[in-house]
Formats: C-alpha cells, structure tokens, sequence
C-alpha cells in the first residue's frame, strides 16, 4: 500500500511540473503567466492559456477577485487576438473559487496594441513553434 501511495504521489508531482505556468509579462498591477503546454499553433492561428494574477484584490459588481483564467485565439500574421474564455477567480493563480465565467468565442478579433503587455504575450506564443 506504500509503494502504491508513494507511486500516485511521484506520479502527479511529474503530471503538475508538465503543466507549467511561465511568467510573460507584468507591470505594478497584473502578472500575466501563459501555461505553456497549452499553446497550439495551426498555421498562422495561436490558441493558448493565460492567467492573469492582480497585485492586489479587484472589484466587480461588489464581488471580489484575484485572478483571471483566460483562453486565447491569437491570429501572428494580423497582430490580432480574441477571447474564447474567461474564469474569474477568488484567489491567485487561477485558485479557489470560480466567482463567473463567460464563454465568448463570438467575440470579434482586435488589434494588439504594440508595447502592451499583450503584445509581449502575443511576441512570446507566436515565438513558439
């Protein structure tokens, strides 16, 4: 029974260092992270996920949050992205509770705006082959 409990321990310690989250870009407020092994390119087309971690507590129509959980489509030739997804989240990191979430994959794309932190985002997925 040991070797079974330490097997599942050993075996889920490997599957959350897969899943890795690296820090992107950031400024006084946010700290925006991209889970790396969710990045999926088609042609010229970037889908992905992406956290966004606030510095401090953020307010909605009275509620509280302090991450976002985000899927993107990202078009690398246009310079253009969409959200698919969004969570809200109580705690950082995408932790505790979900407080709302919206599909929203009939959004239209918009322009990146060059020397924004999602333009840094967008130069580090298209980057990745």
């Amino acid at each position: 029974m040991k070797k079974l409990f330490l097997l599942l321990i050993l075996t889920f310690t490997t599957l959350s260092v897969h899943a890795k989250w690296i820090l992107v870009a950031t400024n006084e407020d946010v700290d925006i992270f991209v889970k790396t092994d969710s990045i999926k390119r088609k042609s010229h087309m970037v889908t992905y996920w992406e956290t966004f971690n606030y510095k401090s507590i953020q307010k909605v129509d009275e509620k509280q949050y302090s991450s976002l959980k985000i899927k993107n489509e990202t078009n690398c030739n246009t310079e253009e992205n969409r959200t698919l997804f969004m969570a809200v989240y109580s705690e950082s990191m995408g932790l505790g509770q979900v407080i709302d979430s919206f599909k929203t994959d009939k959004e239209g794309f918009r322009e990146i705006i060059p020397d924004s932190l999602a333009h840094i985002v967008f130069q580090f997925v298209c980057s990745k082959k």
